[in-house]
């Protein structure tokens, strides 16, 4: 397909899109811009595109300017979706990598904690089941474990969905 045939594509799904918004018929719109229906048609399915004038007119009937009519619109939707992917996916990466720090900082606060409290790790040794309900840092380890595998769910899961590789 060579780049009139997708330019005129582009004016005429614009178009169409347009008129059906404001629902006008063809006629009616032809009557308006002061040309034929068979002229309007023809637009509509890309055969031909309307002149610098009547591109005016339609700027002007429809409060659109006319760039919009002559930019392609899937490569303005294709980079918005790819900014909706990255939003939707920013706070399960947070999540991930807050879990992955707390994780990593787990066991340097486990040390000081030991140091600090040395008296309750020889209880919570001594009775295991109570051991995680005493040790406060054990709440972090689970946290972050919770953090880490809902934020890579659901990075998967909306890189499924979008069909992209996450980035």
């Amino acid at each position: 397909m060579n780049k009139t045939k997708i330019d005129n594509q582009t004016i005429a799904h614009i178009l169409l899109d347009l008129r059906q918004k404001h629902h006008l018929s063809q006629e009616q719109l032809a009557q308006t811009l002061g040309v034929t229906r068979q002229a309007v048609s023809r637009w509509e399915m890309g055969i031909s595109v309307p002149n610098i004038h009547t591109l005016l007119l339609i700027s002007e009937q429809f409060h659109v300017p006319i760039d919009t009519m002559l930019k392609k619109p899937d490569a303005s939707a294709e980079n918005q979706n790819k900014i909706q992917n990255h939003a939707k996916r920013t706070p399960f990466i947070f999540m991930t990598i807050t879990g992955i720090f707390l994780l990593c900082v787990l066991p340097f606060l486990g040390q000081w904690e030991q140091f600090k409290y040395m008296d309750l790790y020889g209880r919570a040794y001594a009775d295991s089941y109570h051991y995680i309900f005493e040790y406060p840092l054990s709440i972090l380890l689970v946290l972050s474990i919770v953090l880490i595998c809902v934020g890579i769910y659901n990075i998967v899961k909306i890189k499924r969905k979008s069909g992209s590789p996450a980035k």
